[in-house]
């Protein structure tokens, strides 16, 4: 399924690689993703069923008020709203850790009529 999930990015420029880090068929198994956005895009405010940790690695990326560069991070609870996110001019690499695989594709967005789970498995 997560190559299904990155093939679903890559029609919005999104550039996304998945490295489990366990066993796939566990779903506490954790998981790391690399992502790479090109220049503005905008990923939409959503939550996801796990807690994650992001790491800005290369460009910049629009968080709220914020101007988020290599080094910063964030770090969000499980079934928590974030984002919009804003990849900068240069666009922006993350590295985020999902406490769990049913982190990757199974997205909660939050509409304008309200929250709509999205599952990419």
């Amino acid at each position: 399924f997560l190559r299904g999930l990155q093939e679903a990015c890559e029609p919005f420029g999104l550039q996304i690689r998945h490295f489990v880090m366990g066993d796939p068929d566990d779903p506490t198994t954790s998981t790391a993703a690399v992502l790479k956005m090109p220049p503005g895009y905008v990923l939409p405010r959503h939550a996801l069923p796990c807690e994650r940790l992001e790491v800005v690695v290369a460009g910049s990326l629009y968080v709220g008020g914020a101007v988020l560069v290599p080094g910063d991070v964030m770090a969000t609870p499980a079934g928590e709203m974030y984002g919009p996110h804003t990849a900068g001019p240069d666009g922006c690499t993350t590295v985020e850790i999902f406490s769990s695989i049913m982190g990757n594709g199974n997205v909660v967005f939050d509409t304008e009529d309200g929250p709509e789970a999205v599952s990419y498995r």
